[in-house]
């Protein structure tokens, strides 16, 4: 009885996140690539469940901001955990403000993206962002060797982007297909 389905909000979207203990954005992380949703909630001061996927793992800091897991019974377990225990929920929930404050406000973004302009038109060495240790997931090891590769082989051949490789990959499948199909 206590869960609620908001559905799509217009204006009483705030209110709603304001009075919730527990947000459950996007569990699959499967159409989000920066999860608004999940930063509305933690914003509001809402503690987070959801699962551990792609844009997820950059917004939520699992364990601090919300929960996040990899199977259903992980969202369920974690969905349980803050209703066992709303004041773990509340005590994550302003972690959750203070990450959305520290990492994503207005004046903070503008100011990195002005100091960004300014160091590359001034040929000045670039800020880099640390990279968080979530390279085993998504096979994003993949994406970044790839860059590497890309950057390097490069300048001497054609090296293709991740999508041409997984084009190429499904095109050579398909004929594969049409000449070992069982007879």
């Amino acid at each position: 009885p206590s869960v609620h389905f908001a559905g799509k909000l217009g204006l009483e979207k705030k209110e709603i996140l304001h009075r919730a203990l527990i947000g459950v954005p996007n569990p699959t992380g499967a159409t989000e690539n920066c999860p608004g949703s999940a930063l509305e909630l933690q914003a509001c001061g809402t503690a987070i469940v959801s699962g551990a996927y792609w844009g997820m793992l950059d917004t939520i800091e699992h364990g601090i901001t919300g929960l996040l897991g990899k199977t259903e019974q992980d969202l369920v377990d974690n969905i349980c955990t803050f209703l066992e225990k709303p004041e773990k929920a509340k005590c994550v929930g302003v972690k959750g403000i203070n990450f959305v404050r520290q990492k994503y406000n207005w004046d903070g973004v503008i100011t990195n993206w002005v100091s960004l302009f300014d160091n590359i038109i001034h040929d000045r060495p670039l800020h880099r962002i640390p990279f968080k240790n979530n390279f085993k997931d998504h096979y994003k090891w993949i994406i970044f060797l790839n860059r590497f590769l890309q950057i390097y082989l490069g300048r001497f051949i054609f090296y293709p982007s991740l999508l041409e490789i997984r084009e190429s990959i499904i095109s050579v499948r398909s004929v594969l297909k049409l000449y070992f199909r069982p007879k």
